[in-house]
């Protein structure tokens, strides 16, 4: 019965989680990518 009750808001958690970054629509996505496209960039430039 516990066992249920604590993993069901984790799996909740998670998909709401993987939901966000891949909103579009939200500010946070673009910072994500704009911040890994800088991170290559950079590499490509100084390597």
């Amino acid at each position: 019965m516990f066992h249920k009750i604590i993993s069901k808001p984790l799996i909740v958690r998670k998909n709401s989680g993987i939901g966000w970054t891949l909103n579009l629509n939200h500010p946070a996505t673009w910072i994500v990518i704009g911040g890994l496209l800088a991170i290559k960039l950079y590499l490509v430039i100084s390597g």
